[in-house]
């Protein structure tokens, strides 16, 4: 049976690991250790893990731009719990903490050409904006 649970430091290795996996990119910074760390010291609902038979098999993660709006990013499913109601599951928790935290809009990035999860949130009643975008940053 499949549980929802907050990310522990523990659970760094598996969790990268998964995502990797999931073909999903990581990036130095925004992945390292202490980034999630971080994160969970300000919100322990910042990173949820999915975990059947004590493997996480899927995650999402959290980031709050003031009060009203929520980035999700990193919501990863293990291919072999794909289409098996994980994500949804996933999906629904995110939402129901970003509703807890009185947040107006839960908004994410999808690949342009992944026409298969853009329509699996459509029908979960998420808008499309439909640009083409490129996340630009800097270390300072």
């Amino acid at each position: 049976m499949v549980k929802l649970q907050s990310y522990k430091n523990t659970d760094y290795q598996e969790v990268i690991k998964l995502i990797n996996k999931s073909g999903v990119s990581t990036v130095n910074v925004w992945d390292s250790k202490e980034n999630y760390s971080s994160m969970v010291k300000k919100d322990k609902q910042a990173i949820t893990i999915a975990i059947d038979n004590k493997q996480i098999i899927g995650v999402f993660m959290l980031i709050y731009f003031g009060s009203m709006i929520c980035l999700m990013y990193r919501l990863a499913v293990d291919k072999n719990y794909r289409n098996k109601g994980v994500g949804s599951l996933l999906l629904a928790k995110a939402e129901e903490i970003a509703k807890k935290k009185n947040v107006k809009k839960l908004g994410f990035y999808v690949e342009a050409k992944n026409k298969k999860l853009i329509n699996y949130y459509k029908k979960r009643k998420y808008d499309l904006i439909n640009k083409e975008y490129n996340f630009m940053w800097k270390t300072i």
